[in-house]
């Protein structure tokens, strides 16, 4: 018997923000609710299987920005919620909140190839309004995924 497949949860994430959260007022809030909650399902499972916590916290992050991104909601607000999230996510699962805030940061990342350079510097300024420092490591990663292209 073959190994079961990784569960997608960035696209499970983006399919829960993108249809369930259209029509709700304070999307960008709810979505990092969402965020935290799969976040930590994600990685007690991930774990379970001897698999990556690392990728299920980009996927979730990611998949949550592009359900976002559908749904045409306010990515800087909800970046900031999301972040907001982790460190709580982060003691429910016992990682470092630092480990966990750069691999949220990658996910976001990948994610601002369809985002305005507009929005990635509110992101941005955002991130780093809240974690000094964080800022710049986001931007290196939009620079690293956007030279991926």
């Amino acid at each position: 018997m073959s190994e079961p497949e990784r569960l997608d949860l960035g696209k499970l994430t983006k399919e829960i923000v993108s249809s369930r959260l259209v029509d709700v007022p304070d999307a960008p809030a709810v979505a990092g609710e969402v965020v935290k909650k799969t976040i930590v399902a994600g990685v007690t499972a991930a774990r379970a299987r001897k698999e990556d916590p690392r990728l299920v916290v980009q996927d979730v992050v990611h998949g949550a920005m592009m359900g976002l991104i559908l749904i045409d909601k306010d990515l800087p607000t909800a970046a900031a919620s999301i972040m907001a999230n982790l460190s709580e996510a982060a003691n429910e699962v016992h990682v470092d909140p630092q480990e966990m805030l750069t691999w949220a940061l990658e996910g976001m990342a990948k994610g601002m190839k369809m985002a305005s350079p507009d929005v990635e510097y509110k992101i941005r300024a955002g991130i780093d309004k809240q974690f000094m420092g964080a800022g710049e490591v986001f931007d290196k990663l939009c620079k690293q995924e956007k030279s991926k292209a």
